[in-house]
């Protein structure tokens, strides 16, 4: 099987100390090139996800778990969650991953795809309504170790349970950051409110989308009989960050939403109360860019 090397080299961002990684596939003429903090998060992730496969010697070097001192490295065989299969022993495993991942990523192409929002926004939603889950996020853009995604074959390895639509909780607090794409949108909310139904232990989703009012998904939010309350931000004031680009924020183009629906449970252990929006309408914000 083939496996990708990967070679560091400086940013040419003037005045920039922030470097970059090179993963190349020899035999395909190919490579994908990504800023070593993305790189250094990916490597975590996996790890976290996967840690029989190499664990770090302190010395920024990684060993495969069962290694001894002064024994060769194997060429083990890993299959993540999704059924996909790669070969090669510790950084092998590790790189062909990454480049499999961003690959495929960056074939989707688009703008903003791997935007998210802020850092500080995410810290509110943790620490105020107890989030610690993303169920639309990918390996690059996601905040939280735990999360949902596309493409669970790749994405398995760096710890995704999978579609959300497949994802049924029955508890817990969580973000809901759908593609803006009406047909995503009205499932979400369609799958979101089944789940909400059906548990009567402590449930509750922020669900961020953009302030389209004349969308059915914004609609069937606003009407959602869960819903307990609400945030928006003017797009003049948000900004989102683009974390393929290793963080950089970008200005978005729509005010963007952000709705909480609970169960009644979900509701008394996480109010929506006016203090709380607050602290993340004000999270949110992001003076300049």
């Amino acid at each position: 099987s083939s496996s990708a090397s990967s070679s560091s080299s400086s940013s040419s961002s003037a005045g920039s100390a922030a470097g970059t990684v090179t993963l190349s596939l020899v035999s395909r003429n190919h490579s994908v090139t990504l800023p070593s903090r993305v790189y250094a998060k990916l490597r975590t992730l996996h790890l976290r996800a996967h840690p029989a496969d190499t664990h770090h010697d302190g010395n920024g070097k990684d060993k495969s778990k069962g290694e001894k001192k002064g024994e060769k490295k194997g060429k083990g065989e890993k299959r993540g969650k999704g059924g996909g299969k790669m070969t090669g022993g510790d950084d092998d495993t590790v790189n062909t991953c990454i480049m499999s991942l961003v690959t495929r990523y960056d074939a989707l192409g688009g703008s903003g795809y791997q935007a998210a929002l802020p850092g500080k926004a995410f810290d509110v939603l943790r620490h105020t309504f107890g989030v610690q889950f993303e169920l639309f996020a990918s390996p690059l853009n996601c905040y939280y170790e735990r999360f949902c995604s596309c493409f669970a074959d790749i994405d398995s390895y760096f710890g995704s349970a999978g579609s959300v639509f497949e994802f049924t909780p029955t508890r817990g607090s969580y973000e809901a950051n759908p593609p803006f794409a009406p047909g995503i949108m009205r499932s979400t909310v369609t799958h979101i409110e089944n789940l909400l139904a059906a548990s009567s232990e402590p449930l509750s989703f922020a669900v961020v989308i953009p302030v389209w009012e004349q969308s059915e998904g914004f609609g069937l939010l606003r009407a959602c009989p869960y819903l307990r309350g609400e945030v928006r931000v003017p797009k003049e004031d948000h900004a989102w960050r683009d974390n393929r680009a290793g963080g950089m924020a970008r200005r978005v183009p729509v005010d963007t939403g952000i709705f909480f629906v609970q169960n009644d449970a979900g509701a008394v252990k996480w109010p929506a109360s006016e203090a709380a929006l607050g602290a993340l309408r004000e999270a949110l914000v992001v003076p300049e860019v």
